[in-house]
């Protein structure tokens, strides 16, 4: 079962490199509204075929105010986030992205008591050095150029 687990978190950086490249290569011709829209539809059409449609439960009140908040923000992260693939380098934009395993794993603990598991915690340092280790590559080779 852990192979699967693996084997998922392996195809997960591989499609979330090629969407990074994909954002800086249409950044080039495209704004980013319409690179945030073909995003969204891709997010919204492909795990349909694995929603419970019998469970869902349509938010509502203070629920829907939430939802509506979270879109308001999120469209902004991924509009400046977009912004920046369009500024910079790939691989500099993705390796800021990943700071943000340190303020999810705050955030979880700040609002819910979660606490990460050994692995999980051994997992979020191995790609926090390996993305500081890519930014320091790309830096001195910036430096070079």
């Amino acid at each position: 079962m852990r192979l699967s687990f693996v084997g998922l978190g392996v195809l997960a950086a591989i499609l979330a490199s090629s969407a990074s490249l994909a954002i800086r290569q249409l950044s080039k011709d495209h704004n980013n509204v319409t690179i945030m829209l073909a995003f969204l539809v891709t997010a919204t059409v492909m795990p349909m075929p694995f929603v419970n449609w019998s469970q869902l439960r349509l938010p509502g009140g203070f629920d829907l105010g939430l939802v509506a908040l979270l879109g308001t923000v999120s469209f902004a992260a991924q509009y400046c986030l977009t912004q920046a693939y369009r500024k910079e380098r790939a691989g500099v934009v993705s390796t800021a992205r990943y700071s943000g395993l340190l303020f999810n794993a705050l955030l979880g603990y700040l609002f819910w008591r979660e606490v990460p598991g050994v692995e999980s915690l051994i997992g979020g340092a191995m790609i926090l050095m390996a993305s500081f280790g890519l930014g320091v590559l790309l830096a001195r080779e910036k430096e070079a150029s």
